[in-house]
């Protein structure tokens, strides 16, 4: 047994996680919206700064959450060290990898920037991990954002007209989908896998516990400020010779954007997941049964369905705004909320008849379905 591992978490929901994956996927609703609009420029500098704040990190919280939810999904397989079990989670998990797959290329037709198709192989790469140790976990998230480097420096990484988006036409076409998936798309496997695998790490650990939360609250918000505070010098001192074309080869390595992720990038939106979720769990805690927390849960536990309606409904609000010749001021921030108390309220109504959303229940029929080879056992 890992004996870094802390002790077994009791059998009931930590509505923490739910919060915090709502909370993420409000972000990410912002951003996409921002996205989508196309034309940055119609926005005021103080509505850029703040989604320059954003951008990345929602979709990274959302990622580490993914990793959170596979640990703790094999948690007592991994403690007790039952091959058997882990096998038939390692292949449900496939199973699910493959649905995320399709639904994600379907939704990548309508909203360019889709992240599910991604989530899927990430999905795959975690199923894989789940027998690993917490030590091994740990040296493992360094090991994308090297393999990515040295990407960097073999390939162009010019995303091109399309700005790392992947047409229809393109599905066929394995070196560019290979491409697009690993290294020059939105959420490429390397770096991003990365925050899969901290989310595995993260699963191991007792956040109901207050000294472990605080503990990792600081190493979150220590990691935000060094790569924020490194970042900021770097471009600082480039400022004093801009000339030198040493700094300007070197200066790209210090970026933190998500479209680009350089490492500290990655320790940046890694440090803010740690945040969020660190809060998340403490803030559900303190609040108990109220209920204000029930609709926030109902969203974090229908992120799939939620998340493949809005760029459907965005989309279409956008369009018909234009053909109205509307000016959709501020439409990432009004259009986010106005989807989102949507969400709260439609979510909140359908748990209270279902225990999971549309295409939460589809996956879930797909994951039952019986295969005619039954795992043997070891």
């Amino acid at each position: 047994m890992d004996s870094k591992i802390s002790a077994p978490l009791p059998n009931n929901r930590i509505v923490g996680y739910d919060l915090a994956r709502a909370l993420a996927f409000f972000g990410m609703l912002i951003i996409n919206y921002w996205v989508l609009m196309e034309d940055y420029n119609s926005f005021p500098p103080w509505l850029t700064f703040v989604m320059d704040l954003i951008q990345g990190r929602a979709a990274a919280t959302f990622v580490v959450l993914a990793g959170v939810g596979l640990s703790l999904l094999s948690r007592r397989a991994y403690l007790n060290k039952d091959a058997v079990t882990m096998r038939a989670i390692r292949h449900r998990l496939w199973r699910r990898a493959i649905f995320l797959f399709v639904i994600g290329g379907l939704n990548s037709m309508i909203w360019p920037a889709d992240i599910l198709h991604f989530y899927a192989i990430y999905f795959a790469a975690g199923a894989f991990l789940l027998s690993f140790s917490s030590q091994r976990l740990l040296v493992l998230t360094i090991v994308p954002v090297i393999i990515f480097s040295l990407l960097m420096f073999i390939f162009d990484f010019d995303l091109g007209s399309d700005w790392g988006s992947i047409s229809y036409k393109d599905w066929s076409n394995l070196p560019r989908l290979a491409g697009h998936l690993f290294f020059n798309g939105h959420y490429p496997f390397f770096p991003w896998v990365a925050f899969m695998v901290m989310g595995l790490w993260l699963g191991r650990l007792d956040l109901t516990n207050d000294a472990i939360r605080n503990k990792i609250s600081l190493a979150g918000c220590s990691a935000m400020f060094f790569s924020e505070f490194i970042s900021w010098l770097a471009f600082h001192i480039s400022s004093y010779d801009s000339n030198n074309l040493y700094l300007e080869a070197v200066l790209p390595w210090f970026y933190i954007d998500p479209w680009e992720p350089m490492p500290l990038f990655l320790i940046s939106a890694g440090g803010t997941a740690l945040v969020v979720i660190s809060f998340s769990i403490m803030l559900a805690e303190k609040s108990g049964n109220v209920k204000w927390l029930s609709p926030f849960i109902a969203v974090g536990q229908s992120t799939l369905t939620l998340y493949v309606a809005h760029s459907l409904i965005g989309s279409i609000l956008l369009k018909g705004m234009k053909v109205c010749k509307i000016e959709p001021h501020f439409f990432p921030i009004w259009g986010a909320i106005l989807f989102f108390i949507s969400a709260l309220l439609i979510s909140s109504s359908w748990k209270n008849h279902f225990h999971r959303g549309p295409l939460e229940r589809l996956m879930r029929g797909f994951l039952n379905i019986s295969l005619p080879l039954k795992a043997k056992a070891a």
